[in-house]
């Protein structure tokens, strides 16, 4: 019986040698990472140089992204007009022709969207391309998400958290492989948030400065959805530092109030004058424009739709008259809200990335925890009114959902005692190879060849100068491939797109260019898609 009992004890020595071998390297590993991350400005170098070398090398599997949405054409169309050292574009003689989804013909030819994220594409533009532009500010938004996390919990929990919320949404998804993504926001957001704690415990004039220009960079991409989250931070700043027993009057020094008044003042009338020479008066926006002069669905659902305006296409009608179906059906079934709410919130936070978030709002106390949430709340509940919502409008809030899951992790790591370090980096690991988000047909493998790409590619055969009118079916409906839109010059494109009118107004448009151009017919609604020399309809 000595020797059974010998046997069974060296036999659990031996199996508790063989577990405590794996745990001792996760430990040590854990160790090294927190070793490491103390280097703060470096793991924001890293996770930048990281996240933008992963996408170069994947050229190969997967190329340089072509525009398909119409939002994304709008905002080519700004990159290109600040790319040429212009703030806007003169009207074309011929602009009716050229009308077509979120961009303005009237009063000058120009995208209706916030400058923001053209900005960025226009240094793609200088660099050589427009995606270029795109892939800075991807690499830029995770050196601002690290920076962000590192003022709120350990260096540790800001890499992980950084790398599971960049491979959330992924080099792979469509804010990295399209023209529309909410790379720029995001970084706001995350510079935004990540000077909070840093004001709520001591106001200093660079805080300020950085926290003042993160402000105006969302006020140029997403202004509604910003002014939403930044009031919610800036109440929950006033507590935070009540509660700390710290004063106000910081905030009205000199020094603060002069950083203040000239960024803020240099934002206002920068944004004012860009106003002013898009659509002709400081205190209209191109945004607000555009829908006077198109849609009848309000921006905000708790507000009837506009009667309709005047239309010269009928296809550009019943594109925004579907909508306002949509806005009407939204407006009368309030669930519908609630699930198209819910597969945005899956594009941040899947079930396991909703776990360790739980975890903290079940276990911790922490007034920086809450506070967080209660921004993330107050984010939400402004996209809730909206009549139209994707997951790039709420990007600037984006660095709180990783923010509630790494204090998961922390919890996670505590109770875990000695085995905290491999249940901490194996979920992580699990989340960062879970994949990216859902993204409804935006994502790379499920852009298929647009009807505008297969006119393009036919029409490129033939040599010179080209315009291709487009003549649509009279109930067409745009489902994400309208086709007519062009460079910021138009005249010195060598494909110019227009609208079929007729063949009397057609006729003006093609006097207008005195035979310099060679005219196309292009039909998409007919099976297969039809293109076909002008003048061999006519003879």
């Amino acid at each position: 019986m000595r020797v059974v009992a010998d046997q069974d004890v060296c036999f659990e020595l031996y199996r508790g040698e063989r577990l405590s071998r794996p745990l001792r390297y996760t430990n040590q590993a854990f160790s090294w990472l927190e070793r490491i991350s103390r280097h703060r400005t470096a793991m924001c170098v890293f996770v930048m140089a990281t996240t933008m070398a992963l996408r170069i090398a994947l050229l190969p599997r997967i190329p340089v992204p072509q525009p398909r949405v119409p939002d994304e054409f709008a905002y080519l169309l700004g990159g290109e007009t600040f790319a040429a050292g212009r703030l806007t574009n003169p009207a074309h003689p011929m602009w009716r022709h050229f009308e077509t989804l979120m961009e303005l013909s009237q009063p000058t030819y120009m995208s209706k969207y916030p400058p923001g994220q053209s900005l960025f594409l226009a240094i793609g533009y200088k660099l050589g391309h427009p995606w270029l532009g795109v892939w800075i500010s991807f690499g830029l938004f995770a050196a601002c998400l690290c920076w962000m996390l590192q003022n709120w919990v350990p260096p540790v929990y800001a890499l992980l958290g950084t790398a599971i919320t960049v491979a959330r949404i992924s080099v792979l998804g469509y804010w990295m492989n399209s023209y529309w993504g909410g790379t720029v926001a995001a970084s706001a957001g995350c510079l935004f948030l990540g000077a909070l704690p840093r004001l709520a415990y001591r106001v200093k004039p660079t805080d300020v400065l950085l926290a003042s220009l993160s402000l105006v960079v969302l006020a140029n991409t997403r202004p509604y959805e910003g002014l939403v989250m930044s009031v919610a931070a800036v109440v929950a700043l006033v507590f935070w530092r009540v509660r700390r027993k710290r004063t106000l009057a910081e905030f009205v020094s000199m020094r603060c109030v002069l950083v203040l008044v000239v960024v803020f003042g240099a934002g206002a009338f920068w944004y004012a004058y860009y106003n002013h020479r898009v659509t002709g008066h400081a205190l209209r926006m191109p945004y607000a424009a555009y829908f006077e002069q198109y849609q009848m669905a309000s921006p905000w659902i708790f507000l009837p739709a506009q009667a309709p305006p005047i239309y010269r296409h009928a296809d550009l009608r019943n594109t925004w008259e579907k909508q306002n179906e949509e806005f009407e059906r939204k407006r009368a079934h309030p669930i519908s809200n609630l699930k198209e709410l819910f597969s945005i919130f899956d594009f941040f936070c899947s079930p396991l990335f909703l776990f360790p978030a739980m975890l903290a709002l079940l276990l911790s106390r922490s007034y920086r925890l809450w506070t967080a949430a209660v921004i993330l709340v107050c984010a939400w509940f402004g996209l809730i009114i909206e009549s139209v919502r994707a997951p790039h409008y709420v990007a600037g809030s984006v660095g709180l959902f990783a923010l509630l899951a790494v204090y998961g992790l922390r919890w996670l790591r505590v109770i875990g005692k000695t085995y905290g370090p491999v249940v901490v980096l194996t979920l992580v690991g699990i989340m960062c190879l879970q994949g990216r988000a859902s993204e409804q047909g935006q994502s790379w493998e499920t852009r298929r060849i647009s009807p505008r790409m297969i006119a393009t590619q036919e029409v490129m055969k033939h040599s010179g100068r080209h315009l291709i009118l487009v003549r649509y079916s009279p109930d067409h409906i745009d489902r994400g491939d309208e086709c007519v839109y062009n460079a910021a010059d138009i005249d010195a494109s060598q494909i110019v797109w227009a609208r079929d009118m007729g063949e009397a107004k057609n006729q003006e448009l093609i006097d207008y260019y005195r035979g310099s151009r060679k005219v196309w017919l292009y039909q998409p609604d007919t099976d297969p898609a039809e293109l076909i020399p002008y003048e061999s309809v006519h003879q």
